[in-house]
């Protein structure tokens, strides 16, 4: 589905998935400091090589803990109704708010698979330490009042070229939380719009979720979410 941009994405996911959780967590903790973001990321970045020296291998040959892990740290911190709603775009005038329910709640589930499969993938093709001269961040300049930020960063492999790494973070209910992520310029949430987009053309809103519902239920382990999840879908 993310289709000729997967490869890169594929490639820093087991950075990607870690940053996602430990920046999030960082965020939070932080509330009341005066902290830059690209300090924030860096703080994340020690603690994504501590996760990974201790869980490599528990991660690599248990799938279950790989959802575990993203359930625990990622859900609560990533604004997954807001991404959601962007990827359904003008089809969510005309779509029942059931259809936009189930819709928010499969997308999360799709995200969940994506993000843990990429972890466990990245770890199992890469057995060489990942240090933390791969990764770079860039300086941010907030505004008072702001509540929107671009924090840049850059994955530097150890052969090949860099590859720019930009997180989208919005403040919902007084928290700093992640919509999206782009990687080499290509956007995750854009590419899944533009596909999902041309399926609810072709098969409607209804079929598409029945589709997704389906392939999410295909999991070692479902992700259970409840309805509980979209609440701020109205804010």
């Amino acid at each position: 589905m993310l289709g000729k941009q997967n490869l890169s994405i594929k490639f820093i996911g087991g950075i990607l998935i870690l940053l996602l959780i430990n920046t999030a967590n960082v965020f939070a903790a932080s509330k009341a400091a005066v902290i830059t973001p690209e300090q924030i990321l860096n703080k994340a970045t020690d603690n994504l090589l501590l996760v990974i020296n201790r869980d490599r291998e528990r991660i690599k040959e248990t799938p279950e803990y790989v959802y575990d892990v993203v359930k625990k740290y990622l859900v609560p911190h990533v604004d997954f109704v807001s991404a959601a709603r962007w990827v359904l775009g003008k089809h969510e005038r005309g779509a029942s708010k059931k259809e936009k329910i189930q819709f928010i709640l499969e997308f999360r589930t799709l995200m969940i698979r994506f993000y843990a499969t990429a972890l466990r993938e990245y770890l199992i093709n890469n057995e060489k330490i990942i240090n933390k001269e791969m990764i770079r961040y860039f300086p941010v300049k907030l505004k008072s009042g702001d509540k929107e930020v671009i924090v840049r960063s850059e994955i530097i492999p150890t052969s090949g070229k860099k590859v720019p790494v930009n997180f989208h973070m919005h403040i919902k209910k007084g928290k700093w939380k992640i919509f999206d992520v782009s990687v080499d310029g290509v956007s995750v949430v854009t590419t899944y719009r533009t596909s999902f987009s041309s399926q609810i053309r072709k098969k409607g809103l209804t079929a598409v979720i029945a589709t997704l519902k389906k392939r999410n239920a295909s999991l070692i382990e479902p992700v259970k979410l409840t309805d509980n999840a979209v609440k701020d879908k109205k804010n």
